[in-house]
């Protein structure tokens, strides 16, 4: 193709040229299909050269339009086609126009502005009733025509201008333009009768804003790398789906309808009507599942007058109570309904799917679990164990891990920019760092100099710094209920402070001068800070505004961010500030996106769900409803109110409605009131306001903060609930959609981004040096050059230094080629062993034994000799650690609930003093050897897990001597101690080694983050207390309920502290019935004032509600109680204040999203630097050597495979291809789909017909699986059959499915090991893996991370043991609370084990905590008890912890169910979160992306997996017995099969390619055969390999060596001398026959042209082909028969045919040949000479 001149492309105000190919400028171009396509290559950063020759066509004045270069006609042709709606030409002067202004910047930018404005006219829509009706909406409304009308001037501009769709680079060919013509015409059909204004067709317009992407090159960036993650995205995408589908139908086999159950008792009891019994359950009930005993298998009976239920049995789950006061036939489990409203549940699969879904996304998934428990079994924790892990572990992080691959690529594409400015960065940085020594100040004045001498003085800057720490300690101080004194201090110091910091910002000014100053931009921000300051002590001064001074004290805590310059001289900090300030500007452009997509879906929640989440779910049948003669936007509110419907009857009397606020009574009204209302009469009694949600959709605000409440992921699917029982079960769709696009990809792109910028912190702040800086800046590390000489043999079997020195001692022999050799042997690993052997033991260990133990005994003292000998041994250890397992177990089975008495709780305390005699004996021993502490680093507690260990003696010796007191019984919290002694199991074990190891390396890096963490807490902690101190205390009835002003007082009064704390108080009103000058009948309340869990009042509980919040843990509920707050002693009232939630958004910005993400970022790195150490592998590798080191790892792993033989009996044979086919198994695949499916299908409460079509279908199914394995059994034989892992696999499953069907078939009744039998045959489904690419990569990455994955779960089940050894004897036998229940609690190790596990995925893990803390009522009477004052209490009455009443009981007469310290809960559960959810779960994180990385870098490398799976193939034909040897002779059979690199497969190269490959590597010839592993090496080496360092050549090696051959010395010979004998072998006897058979041939020749019988075949002495014989004449048998004999003779080799002429040879020559044939058939013969 030629290459023409250039042509220009236009994009905005930027101008950029392209080289174009001449032959493609022409109007039938397809690969530019408009103005975006022409964007699209400008931000692909296409180089472009501009023409200057290109002239004006189209323009008159080109700037007028924003057109800053002319355009050829060329050009034109180029953009738009030559006619558009086939008439109107390109000529024409009315389209040029259009074109050009289509093409104008200031049209896109008036397009922009125009989308934006309409944005504004949606955010103001609103959906409440009669909206249109308001001036808002009437002032509206005209704006959706204006808009209308733009928007169709704008799609008929560019439909004239380019053309409408035929042609390429017309107006629908852009995915834009075509979004634009839907909205378009789909406004436009409103306007029809026919269509009405239907919400579908308005919600189309929210996704204008989509446009803006298409005018940011930095989002569009963003839009491009996620566009191509796509398809990696997808293939996650149908893991997932392959697990829904298996979880899912094993969640409908096993819990199909089980959810409907609950508790109910008997309410018709009749002696006639005893088969017709309907059960109501209660109240406390609803939320409760059951198991038995069942209803429906309930008989009734009458015996004696009492009636009596007979038969139904108790399930494996929760049982109904039985007879009580209050129900006195019992409880009995009836089907209801499925809880959440009928949403959750197992009863279809996509039921179970949406279940599934939510359980994955880890919130509310334990209420499900803790359900299906009570229902089903208590074993169903496994089911939900394996899907948390699974899904949510491992599935979701692989799209973390998908995102973040490809943003990284993408930013190492353009990594050239990125060091351009960071290096401009850090100039800038510098100079803004040393701004006082850069500008060179003048000085005209003394007070000047002496301001610049003052502020450069170190003395001055620590003494402001020292200022800036007082100033924070005096603002964290402030706390609720501050006396006035402290307040007066406060405020005195604060001016104090103030005063200096504007004293130090003036001195700042005139020494530095204003230039001077500003251009540090810390003084900048000092100097905004001080001036705040400034203005709100300003304000607070004057009179008449004092009271603002209180709404503007929150400037005050902008002083804090001064703690920011602390990070200047604590460099750790700084560069993690530094980091986060970076990700800033990372950031912004997906910030963008995120924001547009919150706005957008946003929109579209507006639009779907606007003013639909308000319920009457308080009193059944109520609704909510404006009455009649009410005007909707005056009289009634926004959200209407909830009437029940009464009688005329009623009228103006009150009528029983339970439920309702007004002591379950409502009013009886007609309405329209005092009018005859004809027809629309209704009477209605009012029974208090709607139910509204939280999360809503009623305006842009509220939208806003529910779609980011979703985002985060707390309580999404409560909002589902409300968005699918107020619409359609649709609804679920968007909130699905929503969460997968905003959580799992955006927000996923944004953690990615995050991970990028926080690599290497950790490694940073450990103090990198300046020359590993330079180093990296450089971009590169000098290596010594390595040769291009391809690898050789020693490569793969490693240069062990012994072996050098050997080879340097061997001189080569003659003119032999100088191959490479080496003679390593299995021994290399134990070389360095003797040495150590030859000494003595005992002198060894005197020589590290140091000083006198106890002052008496010496290093050579006999008795401690030997006690070290002992103590020293392996085998010691090995029992020590076997006590420490013995120990745990004992630990593990001490619940808090046994009985003290019985005789288990007795053998356990004995085994306990036991074990504490055992550890502290060894704790003597290890101190007679090495010494307490002063022998040296040697002695015992110079080691930190023996400090641990005499902790934990010590403290099992005070509990085993010390008196059974009260004191001494809280020691017993100290046992738990014990539980820290099996981490030095981890020490022996390198897999948990490296997790440990990882995890201890971390801590300072993760200290310098924890200081990070605070430094934000801080902030946001003073500045919520300066906005919430005192405000969260609320008075409270009876209920535990909030109470209503509205529902207890007239309107207008409201409720504060004092009116709260009188005694309980007689209600006769509300603000609704005052209102209609109604008195309520009077009703008593009882109600005390209290303060919520979570608050601001102080700096310690305003941290630790932040810390909570940070962890997206019921925030929510915290952020609501702020908007509530009205002000100290004040009862909260509903959406007072909705605008504080910036503060709590902005924190969960910062404080989740930015700083707890550096633990991840911390942790992953220190991963990955401790898993390199612990692969040895070098930090200094070029990137083509860890290449080469990948390579050679997937070599070690790579074996041969035996291919099955067909066998010889003729049926079989034909048997076995038919089951070795490929139809045969795509045939096997397709009914295993298809069976898939039926299970799918399967639903609660099936028809008869329906249960048999599905049991008959699972027995065609599992007969034909049987009749397929018979045939493989039949065809492979057993053996051969059995060693095929999936044959295997399959066979179980069949015999699994026989015999669920023989059980089904054989019992009438419900057998639950039927459901566990039909859930074998689930398993088929794995069978589909090998068959999907994209899936078998992704099982692939599981597969290979499950090493990594064993050691992190294993080192996190070891904390979770130690967790759950110290919460049993901490939190044990605390009373039960809101989320302390009889599921979730630490009494038994396996309760707590599944508590911590809950904890870890972020479940209500505060809430768990707040229950522990519990210290009021809960100390628990166990028997009636009268005190000295005469006072009577039953037993089962609580206490508070410390009440004096507890003075006056026995000791044993209650028991204590409170905390042991509020503080030892907070440090126990804020640890765990911190060290198990926060780090150790990172870790799974790191081993994804790690090992993602590695499946998606093979791909990508020379030589991958798929190339070693093809060799892998190809070898085993050549070697079905998988010897591991092939004949040397069928190497180029080998390597004329493997595809490039390896071999030359589907290439043109032909022999000779093969010869150069064969010549070009050193495989070993060993008795005329090659090696698997030898010939693989060399092969790969070919292409991949590079010289690495020594010490990595011998790592390599040592996991190579296993399986190399026996005889590990190299051969004299290799593969290519092999081929070269072979070579010269047929040149020289194609030479020679020539030679010899000259004259015969032309004798010949010269014989069948006089018999006419030559033909074409005629026999060139210098040539061995031959011509088609034609047609044979007589004779033209023998004839052909004489040609083979002469081609025998000639060698028929086709590595050669010896073209040497004859003549030109001479008799030495003749004979020289004659030699080296003889050598060379002695080679090929094997023969070593």
């Amino acid at each position: 193709m030629k290459t023409g001149k250039a042509a220009i492309v236009h994009i905005g105000q930027r101008k950029r040229s392209t080289t174009i190919e001449s032959d493609e400028i022409t109007g039938r171009n397809t690969s530019h299909p408009g103005p975006h396509r022409e964007r699209s290559l400008a931000s692909e950063g296409a180089e472009f050269d501009e023409d200057p020759n290109a002239s004006a066509l189209w323009m008159d004045d080109p700037g007028i339009w924003g057109i800053e270069d002319t355009s050829s006609s060329e050009e034109a042709a180029f953009d738009v086609p030559k006619y558009a709606l086939f008439f109107i030409s390109i000529d024409n002067p009315i389209r040029r126009r259009l074109i050009q202004i289509t093409k104008s910047k200031y049209f896109e930018r008036g397009v922009l502005l125009l989308i934006i404005g309409n944005c504004i006219t949606l955010a103001m829509d609103s959906k409440r009733a009669n909206f249109k009706d308001t001036n808002l909406g009437q002032a509206l409304d005209p704006f959706e025509y204006v808009f209308l009308a733009l928007f169709t001037m704008e799609m008929l501009i560019k439909i004239l201008a380019m053309g409408f769709v035929l042609a390429p680079g017309t107006y629908l060919r852009d995915g834009w333009n075509m979004m634009d013509f839907t909205v378009v015409v789909l406004g436009w059909l409103t306007f029809f009768p026919s269509f009405g204004n239907y919400t579908a067709i308005r919600v189309v317009r929210v996704f204008r804003p989509l446009r803006t992407i298409t005018g940011i090159e930095g989002m569009r960036v963003l839009v491009v790398t996620l566009l191509k993650s796509l398809p990696m995205l997808l293939d996650v995408m149908i893991l997932c789906a392959f697990a829904f589908f298996i979880f899912g139908i094993v969640g409908v086999q096993l819990f199909a309808g089980i959810l409907e159950n609950r508790c109910a008792y008997p309410s018709n009891l009749d002696a006639e009507n005893l088969h017709n019994i309907t059960y109501v359950v209660p109240s406390q009930e609803m939320d409760q599942v059951c198991s038995g005993k069942m209803t429906a298998d309930i008989a009734w009976s009458l015996d004696g007058g009492d009636f009596l239920a007979t038969g139904g049995t108790r399930g494996a789950g929760r049982s109904c109570p039985g007879p009580s006061e209050a129900y006195p036939h019992g409880l009995f489990c009836t089907k209801t309904g499925n809880p959440n409203f009928g949403i959750t549940s197992f009863d279809s699969i996509l039921w179970a799917w949406l279940t599934i879904f939510q359980c994955i996304s880890l919130e509310g998934w334990v209420n499900i679990m803790y359900s299906i428990q009570d229902s089903s079994s208590p074993f169903v924790w496994i089911y939900f164990t394996v899907l948390i892990v699974f899904g949510s572990f491992f599935a979701v992080n692989l799209a973390l891990a998908v995102l973040y691959l490809y943003f990284t690529n993408s930013d190492a594409e353009n990594d050239f920019i990125g060091d351009e400015c960071g290096r401009e960065g850090r100039r800038s940085s510098t100079y803004s760092h040393d701004v006082d020594f850069q500008i060179p100040v003048v000085h005209r004045y003394r007070i000047a100099r002496w301001c610049y001498r003052i502020q450069k003085n170190p003395k001055f800057e620590i003494l402001t710094m020292i200022l800036i720490v007082i100033n924070t300690i005096v603002m964290a101080a402030e706390h609720h209920g501050m006396p006035d004194w402290q307040g007066t201090i406060s405020e005195n110091v604060n001016l104090i402070l103030t005063t200096y910091f504007a004293f130090e910002m003036v001195v700042k000014v005139v020494g530095l001068q204003l230039r001077g100053y500003i251009e540090d931009k810390m003084n900048v921000f000092d100097g905004v800070v001080v001036i705040a300051s400034l203005i709100e002590i300003l304000i607070t001064l004057i009179p008449n505004t004092s009271g603002l001074g209180g709404s503007l004290s929150i400037l005050r805590t902008f002083r804090l961010m001064r703690v920011f310059k602390l990070a200047r001289s604590w460099k750790e900090l700084n560069k993690i500030i530094n980091t986060i300030f970076k990700s800033l500007a990372s950031i912004a452009y997906l910030s963008l996106i995120l924001l547009l997509f919150i706005f957008i879906t946003a929109l579209l929640g507006m639009q779907l769900f606007g003013f639909q989440f308000q319920f009457c779910d308080t009193v059944a049948g109520s609704e909510a409803v404006c009455p009649p003669g009410l005007d909707p936007l005056k009289d009634c509110p926004k959200h209407y109110d909830c009437y029940v419907r009464c009688s005329t009857d009623e009228v103006g009397s009150w009528v029983s409605a339970p439920g309702a606020p007004y002591n379950s009574m409502a009013y009886c009204e007609k309405f329209p009131r005092g009018e005859e209302g004809g027809s629309q009469t209704q009477y209605l009694a009012h029974v208090g306001k709607s139910s509204v949600s939280r999360h809503n959709f009623d305006n842009i605000f509220w939208s806003v903060i529910t779609i980011f409440q979703i985002l985060t992921g707390e309580d999404w699917n409560a909002v589902m609930y409300d968005g699918m029982r107020s619409t359609t079960d649709l609804a679920a769709v968007y909130f699905i959609m929503l969460v997968v696009l905003g959580n799992y990809i955006i927000l996923n792109l944004f953690l990615a981004i995050l991970l990028d910028n926080f690599a290497g912190v950790s490694g940073d702040t450990e103090g990198s040096s300046d020359e590993s800086d330079e180093e990296h800046e450089s971009g590169k590390i000098e290596l010594p050059p390595i040769s291009d000489a391809s690898l050789t043999y020693n490569s793969l079997i490693g240069a062990a230094y012994e072996e050098n020195e050997e080879r340097r001692e061997e001189a080569p022999q003659g003119n032999e080629p100088q191959v490479k050799k080496s003679t390593v042997t299995r021994s290399l690993s134990h070389m360095s062993r003797a040495s150590a052997e030859t000494q003595s033991r005992l002198q060894v260990i005197r020589d590290t034994l140091e000083g006198k133990t106890l002052f008496l005994f010496t290093p050579s003292n006999t008795v401690r000799l030997h006690l070290a000998l002992i103590v020293g041994h392996r085998n010691f250890e090995h029992v020590i650690i076997a006590l420490i397992c013995a120990s745990s177990i004992i630990l593990a089975l001490d619940s808090p609930t046994l009985d003290p008495d019985s005789t288990f709780n007795r053998v356990l305390t004995a085994a306990d003093t036991g074990f504490v005699v055992v550890f502290a004996v060894e704790a003597m021993l290890k101190i007679f050897v090495y010494g307490f502490a002063f022998n040296g680093k040697g002695s015992y507690l110079r080691n930190p897990w023996n400090v641990l260990d005499f902790v934990i003696v010590v403290v099992g010796i005070i509990l085993l001597v010390g008196p059974n007191s009260s004191q001494l019984t809280s020691l017993r919290a100290l046992r738990t101690l014990r539980a820290l002694r099996p981490i030095r199991v981890a020490s022996r074990n390198e897999g948990m080694k490296v997790v440990v190891n990882a995890l201890f390396q971390s801590i300072p890096p993760i200290f310098n983050v924890l200081l990070v963490c605070l430094l934000f807490f801080l902030i946001f902690g003073i500045l919520g207390i300066n906005l919430l101190k005192g405000r969260y205390y609320y008075c409270m009835d009876q209920s535990g309920k909030r109470i209503d002003a509205t529902e207890v007082l007239p309107e207008g009064s409201t409720i504060d502290r004092q009116w709260c704390e009188e005694s309980n108080h007689t209600i006769t009103s509300s603000a609704y019935h005052s209102s209609i000058g109604v008195e309520v009948p009077p009703y008593e309340i009882q109600h005390k004032w209290v303060n919520r869990n979570v608050n601001f009042d102080n700096i310690g509980l305003a941290m630790l509600t932040l810390f909570e919040m940070a962890t997206l843990e019921m925030w929510m509920a915290i952020m609501y109680d702020g908007i509530d707050a009205v002000g100290v002693d004040q009862q909260p009232v509903y959406n007072n204040n909705p605008y504080i939630c910036i503060f709590f958004v902005l924190f969960i910005i910062v404080g989740s999203f930015f700083v707890l993400n550096l633990f991840v970022g911390v942790t992953i790195d220190k991963f990955n630097e401790m898993q390199q150490k612990q692969e040895g592998r070098s930090l200094l590798l070029t990137a083509e050597q860890e290449q080469w080191l990948h390579v050679q790892k997937l070599l070690a792993a790579t074996r041969p495979y035996r291919q099955c033989t067909p066998p010889e009996n003729l049926f079989r044979r034909k048997v076995f291809k038919v089951v070795t086919s490929r139809k045969f198994d795509a045939s096997v695949m397709a009914m295993i789909m298809l069976n898939i499916l039926f299970m799918a299908m399967q639903h609660a409460d099936m028809t008869e017909f329906w249960t048999k079509l599905l049991f008959l279908a699972g027995v065609t199914f599992t007969g034909f699986f049987t009749i397929e394995a018979a045939v493989k059994l039949f065809a492979l034989g057993v053996e051969t059959y059995f060693k095929d892992a999936w044959n295997a696999f399959d066979f179980s499953v069949v015999v699994f499915s026989i015999i669920g069907i023989v059980v089904d078939i054989s019992s009438d009744e419900q057998v639950p090991v039927v459901s566990l039998l039909r859930v074998f045959r689930v398993a088929r489904m794995f069978r589909l893996i090998p068959k999907a690419k994209g899936l078998r990569t992704l099982f692939q990455t599981l597969v290979h991370s499950l090493p990594a994955l064993v050691n992190v779960g294993s080192v996190l089940f070891l904390f979770f043991f130690i967790f759950a050894i110290m919460g049993m004897n901490l939190f044990g036998n605390i009373r039960h609370g809101d989320f302390l229940d009889r599921h979730a609690n630490f009494e038994t190790f396996p309760q707590a084990l599944l508590l911590l596990f809950r904890m870890a995925t972020g479940e209500s893990w505060n809430g768990i905590m707040h229950d522990c803390m519990r210290t009021k009522d809960c100390v628990l009477l166990k028997e009636n008890t009268v005190t000295s004052d005469g006072t009577t209490y039953a037993a089962g009455h609580y206490f508070s912890k410390g009440d004096p009443i507890l003075g006056d009981l026995p000791v044993n007469a209650y028991e204590d169910k409170c905390t042991p310290h509020e503080i030892a809960a907070i440090l126990y559960f804020c640890v765990f979160v911190v060290v198990c959810a926060f780090i150790l779960l990172n870790l799974v994180i790191a081993v994804i992306l790690d090992n993602f990385q590695s499946t998606s870098q093979n791909e990508e490398m020379p030589v991958g997996r798929g190339h070693l799976l093809w060799f892998m193939e190809v070898w085993s034909d050549l070697d079905p017995d998988a010897t591991c040897y092939i004949p040397t002779v069928k190497l180029s059979t080998l390597i004329s099969e493997l595809s490039p690199p390896l071999g030359t497969r589907g290439t043109n190269g032909g022999p000779a390619a093969i010869q150069n490959i064969i010549m070009s590597v050193d495989i070993p010839n060993r008795n005329n055969k090659v090696h698997f592993l030898e010939t693989l090496h060399a092969l790969a080496g070919r292409v991949a390999g590079t010289q690495l360092p020594e010490d990595e050549e011998h790592k390599i090696h040592e996991k190579m060596y296993p399986r190399l051959p026996d005889d590990l010395q190299f051969p004299k010979y290799t593969a290519a001398h092999f081929y070269a004998a072979l070579y010269v072998q047929a040149a020289v006897r194609g030479f020679l026959a020539r030679h010899q058979m000259k004259e015969v041939i032309e004798g010949f020749n010269e014989e069948m042209a006089s018999k006419g019988l030559l033909g074409s075949a005629k026999v060139d002495g210098d040539s061995s082909e031959i011509a088609d014989p034609g047609e044979r004449k007589e004779g033209g048998g023998m004839v052909w028969t004489q040609m083979k004999k002469i081609f025998k003779l000639l060698g028929g080799n086709f590595y050669g045919q010896g073209k040497v002429a004859v003549e030109q040879v001479s008799e030495p020559t003749r004979s020289r040949a004659g030699s080296s044939l003889e050598a060379s058939e002695g080679l090929v013969a094997g023969e070593n000479t």
